[in-house]
Formats: C-alpha cells, structure tokens, sequence
C-alpha cells in the first residue's frame, strides 16, 4: 500500500507499464547485487589461499601482521598453548563447562576476560585452529545459517590444531551435543530467563540431564551454566512452573 516516487527516473508505479519498469529495474539491481556477492567471494577465497586474513574478528591464538598493503594471521605463542589444552582436554573426555572452570581456576584467561561454557565450545568448534578460512556459512543477504556441508573451507593460514584432533574433538562435540546445550533461549518453561538467581542476579536457565528413561529439565543459574563462578542450584522446571503459574493466578 505504499507508493514509490522516483526522482531520477519517470516511472508512475501506479500503471501497469510503471510497475513492469519498477519490476524490471528491481530485478537487475538484484541481479548486480548478486554478481558483485560471488565477485566479492571469489576474490575473498583467493585472498585467503594466497594467505592474507580478510578482516573480522581475530580469533584467540593469532595476531595479524602487515604484509604489505594487506595482512596475514601470525600465531601467538602463549595463546596457543591455551588453545592446544582446550583441544586436548576435551579429546581427554572433559567438558565444555569443566574446561572453562579449570582455565579460570588457572588463570588462563582469553585476553583478560574469563572463559565460559559458550567460548569454549565456539573455540573447539572454529575451523581457523586448523588453518582454514570457512566461506558461506549464513544465506546471501540473511541471518540465517546454511549447514556446515554447504560451508566452503580453504587452507589460509598456520594451523594451531592438526586435523586430526580437530576432527576428534568435532566427533566429541556432535555426540554431546544435546546435553549440552544446557540453555534453551526457545524453552517450552514459562519462567525462563524471567526469574534470578539471588546469589548473582543472573537469569535462570534450563538444564537437562538425561535419566535411564526420560530427560530431566530444571531451572539453574546462567552465571552457574556459564563457569562465572555461581554455585548451582538445580530447581526441579515442572514443580516451579505448576506453583508459580498457580500463585500469580491466586
């Protein structure tokens, strides 16, 4: 219901041969918008095999250097070896929120801030540990992420993590990987993230645990779930949800 006025072009969207030029005129601007998409990728894959970083967010474990007019990924000693104990205590069978737990107990922090559950998942999940720059991982111009055999992964730079223990760790994360996820942002309990926790103030989230015969959920504390350091305290979801529902209606 909302018209289109066009200052450089004299098109009347509201007849029909205007609406067949706004179609037409919209359908090339897309198909530009694509083109130039693919060119921007292809150049950004080579620029990745030749071994120049194209930019974002520099993962833990590796600093940029120039070279030239452009940079490339350079690993970081001493985190490194933070990133390879990560790696080989999960191989070792520990999990994410145990890792995190035992690198802040150490004092082995990212770049000052303390790990969490969260970091330490994404960390054994980047392929960059295994030298690899990963390509279309979203859909073209949404949000949305493609999956993982859609991704195209070219070898850019130094790895941190042979192949190997990376595809091990991989393994061991897709077998664990409905328990855990711990928090549920998409819960079916009324309460999630609407109640604290009166140690820290954080949201309580819900956990899972699997029974012999059925999955257990109940309330905890994020900051618990996240390794910040709060002490859990498991509230049974079903109970909390039926008592609660039934005293804010009284």
């Amino acid at each position: 219901g909302t018209s289109m006025i066009y200052v450089s072009n004299k098109i009347d969207s509201s007849t029909k041969e205007g609406w067949m030029m706004e179609g037409m005129l919209e359908l090339w601007d897309e198909y530009k918008s694509r083109e130039i998409a693919d060119d921007t990728a292809r150049s950004m894959m080579k620029n990745a095999r030749d071994g120049f970083f194209n930019g974002g967010r520099v993962q833990f474990g590796y600093k940029t250097v120039p070279a030239g007019k452009r940079k490339r990924l350079e690993i970081v000693d001493h985190e490194a070896e933070i990133v390879k104990e990560i790696f080989r205590l999960c191989v070792a069978g520990k999990g994410t929120k145990a890792i995190a737990d035992l690198l802040n107990q150490r004092k082995q922090l990212r770049r000052g801030s303390a790990w969490s559950k969260a970091t330490i998942a994404n960390s054994l999940r980047s392929w960059c540990y295994a030298g690899y720059a990963v390509f279309n991982r979203r859909k073209h111009h949404e949000r949305i992420k493609n999956p993982e055999s859609e991704w195209i992964k070219t070898k850019a730079h130094a790895p941190i993590i042979d192949e190997v223990t990376f595809m091990k760790a991989q393994d061991i994360l897709n077998g664990r990987t409905v328990k855990a996820d711990a928090s549920h942002p998409n819960s079916n309990f009324f309460f999630t993230g609407l109640m604290r926790c009166g140690s820290c103030g954080r949201s309580m989230m819900i956990e899972t645990a699997t029974g012999r015969s059925k999955v257990y959920s109940y309330y905890n504390c994020s900051g618990h779930l996240k390794g910040t350091g709060c002490r859990s305290r498991r509230l049974p979801a079903e109970m909390i949800d039926a008592w609660l529902a039934d005293f804010i209606i009284d």
